[in-house]
């Protein structure tokens, strides 16, 4: 006879309800249990009376098989549900591990929400402050550090769009950067952005003086002729 039937079917009372003991919960399992792969199937569960209602009840994970201490939980529910009690052992086994299902379905749920938050607040300043040690100071010093590497952007050219570094293929220059071939020299580039001084004319040097030159000697004078003898004689 199918155990839900016989525990459905099982007078109320203290000395009936003993045949509801964990050690026959566990005897009912194993018998069940036709393959001896340490699981009931939904196939293995409708030779002992389990509708598949029941089944998807007792099959807690939803993983399409009932395992021990699912059938334990589940038996113990089919019990209460016949109106019969269950022996000592039974009821706390079955207490215990709901008991444990509850926290790892809390440890679960916390976990989820643990990596949902790191996943949203790992770039805020707020989160690196928290992770340094969350005090006033370091959160000011954070959000002043995304200030800066903001401000400290260069911005684009009027007109042109550009994308950030890691946007750009391999070998990608920045928007209106000329290659390295085609940039003017240091001298080229000085001369061009800074302005030239005016030209002087030189100024102009004085017209040399001329010398002073001595005043000429005065020349000495010749000596008469004398006149001719000649003359006298005649």
């Amino acid at each position: 006879q199918p155990a839900a039937t016989r525990a459905s079917r099982t007078a109320p009372g203290a000395a009936r309800a003993q045949t509801h003991s964990l050690s026959a919960t566990r005897k009912v399992f194993a018998d069940s249990d036709v393959d001896k792969d340490g699981v009931i199937s939904e196939r293995e569960a409708t030779t002992i009376g389990v509708s598949k209602p029941q089944f998807r009840a007792f099959d807690n994970d939803g993983d399409g098989k009932i395992t021990s201490d699912e059938f334990v939980v589940g038996y113990r529910q089919l019990v209460a549900e016949a109106g019969q009690s269950a022996a000592p052992d039974l009821e706390a086994e079955a207490t215990r591990l709901q008991s444990l299902r509850r926290a790892q379905a809390a440890e679960t749920e916390r976990m989820r929400q643990a990596r949902s938050g790191a996943a949203s607040e790992s770039g805020s300043p707020e989160r690196r402050a928290a992770a340094a040690g969350a005090t006033p100071e370091r959160i000011r010093a954070a959000n002043g550090a995304g200030q800066t590497s903001d401000a400290g952007r260069v911005p684009a050219r009027t007109g042109a769009t550009e994308r950030p570094v890691g946007d750009r293929a391999a070998g990608e220059r920045p928007v209106g950067e000329r290659p390295v071939g085609e940039r003017p020299a240091p001298e080229t580039r000085d001369r061009a952005t800074t302005p030239s001084r005016p030209t002087q004319p030189p100024a102009a040097r004085p017209a040399p003086q001329p010398r002073p030159q001595p005043a000429p000697r005065p020349a000495a004078p010749r000596p008469a002729p004398r006149p001719s003898g000649q003359g006298g004689r005649g």
